[in-house]
């Protein structure tokens, strides 16, 4: 449906399941926003939440970097 390609929709379900913890599922829509043209600092920013709820903090740490890198505003 609509919501299957809206990508804004998707970024709205990624935060919502990163703050059920749900990070599996908040990935999962995190790239399918981005894959539909979302580019929002906060896509990054709930990415690195996920990798920080299921310990993976490297991976954590790249994806500040990276919106950091991206996203005058964030600095």
């Amino acid at each position: 449906g609509d919501e299957d390609r809206n990508a804004h929709a998707h970024a709205c379900a990624a935060y919502c399941y990163a703050r059920s913890s749900l990070p599996q599922h908040a990935l999962a829509c995190a790239k399918r926003s981005e894959q539909l043209g979302y580019r929002g600092a906060d896509l990054g920013v709930n990415r690195a939440y996920c990798h920080m709820q299921l310990g993976e903090f490297d991976a954590a740490l790249a994806e500040c970097n990276r919106v950091l890198d991206d996203d005058r505003k964030c600095r």
